[in-house]
């Protein structure tokens, strides 16, 4: 298989599109979470089962990685219609994806501070590295930019026929809906969960494309009738 391009890429891009939300859900599943949005709550929480904050890191770290090879699919279904949503969407979506992959990584740090640390100076820490200008860059090359990129990329591929319109409302109602439900594990999942809708849709759409090139080449992909 590693002699045939269009094979072995094909299977790198239906593989990610599947693996990326299972891994992102699994994540959430499997952290703890604070019940309300302070630092406080937030290490406390941590404190409590510091395995599994480690656990979800490294699930969310792979899972966000995987997103890179998935925007680059969605993107390689734009070829010949929608191109500069298709091209938007993969700068974006592909930022996004390498940063928050990065943000995630800081659970370490934050583990590490709840035991070494008493919890008042574990939590003059945390918010110190949370105020920098650094963190504050990396976390807006995460989170915003991929949403960005998702967006632009679904009403692209909606415009080339290959998502159907309700595919539209899923990922800005999980937005939404993350805005109103209770801080805790509910609003990651329902945004996660929209995204795994999406990425399966799209991974559906691949297994039925023929092309006689590799499906993360810049060349055209056309859809079976």
């Amino acid at each position: 298989m590693l002699r045939d391009p269009v094979r072995f890429r094909r299977v790198l891009a239906v593989g990610s599109l599947v693996l990326a939300p299972v891994l992102m859900v699994a994540g959430v599943l499997v952290a703890p979470f604070e019940e309300t949005a302070t630092s406080s709550a937030y290490l406390a929480a941590l404190r409590e089962d510091p395995a599994a904050a480690e656990l979800s890191a490294v699930l969310l770290h792979f899972g966000f990685l995987l997103l890179v090879p998935c925007v680059w699919a969605m993107a390689g279904l734009l070829q010949e219609r929608a191109t500069v949503l298709g091209n938007l969407g993969l700068l974006f979506g592909t930022l996004g994806a390498i940063g928050n992959s990065g943000v995630v990584l800081m659970d370490f740090a934050d583990v590490a501070l709840v035991r070494e640390l008493a919890h008042g100076d574990a939590v003059a820490v945390y918010d110190r590295i949370d105020s920098s200008w650094g963190f504050v860059l990396s976390a807006i090359l995460g989170i915003p930019l991929l949403g960005v990129g998702l967006l632009l990329l679904i009403v692209g591929l909606w415009r080339a026929a290959v998502l159907p319109a309700w595919s539209l409302a899923i990922l800005p109602a999980a937005l939404v809906a993350g805005t109103v439900l209770p801080v805790g594990r509910w609003s990651p999942l329902v945004l996660f969960g929209a995204v795994s809708v999406i990425l399966l849709q799209v991974a559906a759409a691949l297994r039925r494309t023929r092309s006689h090139r590799p499906v993360l080449d810049a060349t055209p992909v056309e859809l079976r009738a």
